[in-house]
């Protein structure tokens, strides 16, 4: 799952701190998680979002899930996929 958030490089950059120098590979899962606070932080905290969908009900869309906060986790309403075999499926 790729989200294009526009997030200020204050808001990212103490996110990004790892071992080394700014050119070390961050790792997926803490890209994922970046992500996340990004998607909660710019999006879900407007009023306008009290329950939003995940596109993708694959992998990303399940690591997705699983880096969210609590409180955003319990505002996602469904997985949207084009995959037959994917939908009519129920996470917990």
């Amino acid at each position: 799952l790729i989200l294009s958030i526009d997030v200020s490089v204050n808001f990212v950059f103490p996110l990004l701190k790892v071992a080394g120098s700014g050119t070390t590979r961050v790792p997926r899962q803490r890209l994922l998680h970046i992500r996340a606070v990004a998607f909660e932080y710019r999006v879900l905290s407007s009023f306008a979002w009290s329950r939003f969908a995940v596109w993708g009900a694959g992998r990303d869309g399940r690591n997705f899930l699983s880096a969210l906060s609590l409180k955003a986790f319990k505002q996602v309403a469904a997985f949207i996929d084009i995959d037959p075999k994917k939908c009519g499926r129920v996470y917990k």
